[in-house]
């Protein structure tokens, strides 16, 4: 890399139209998909976890849930195989669901609008 260029092929930063990167709810409002896939995913293992939780827990790791819930209801970490399961089983039925509802900006967004919504 030289230093008139900001990438290892040379380009330069004049060069890249844009780059827009989907973090989970920016373009689709996927938060009431995780929270029923969630709460019907932990039943099924003897676990509870209300949709409130779902919303207040977003971000943690899926490990970091099941054990936040095992420790609670169990009063131990999940084992590793527990974990892998559940969060499989949460998995299967999230990708189930039907397509999240795209976010009220993603439009906008979609045609390089950035400012409008902010």
């Amino acid at each position: 890399m030289d230093s008139k260029t900001n990438n290892r092929d040379g380009r330069g930063a004049g060069s890249l139209k844009a780059v827009l990167f989907d973090m989970d709810g920016v373009l689709f409002d996927s938060m009431p998909n995780h929270v029923k896939a969630w709460c019907e995913a932990v039943e099924r293992f003897g676990l509870h976890m209300t949709p409130q939780e779902v919303y207040m827990n977003e971000g943690r790791t899926g490990g970091g849930t099941v054990d936040m819930l095992a420790m609670r209801t169990w009063g131990r970490r999940a084992t590793q195989q527990e974990t892998e399961e559940i969060y499989r089983v949460k998995s299967d039925i999230f990708n189930a669901l039907p397509e999240a509802a795209p976010m009220p900006c993603a439009p906008m967004y979609a045609r390089g609008d950035f400012v409008s919504c902010l």
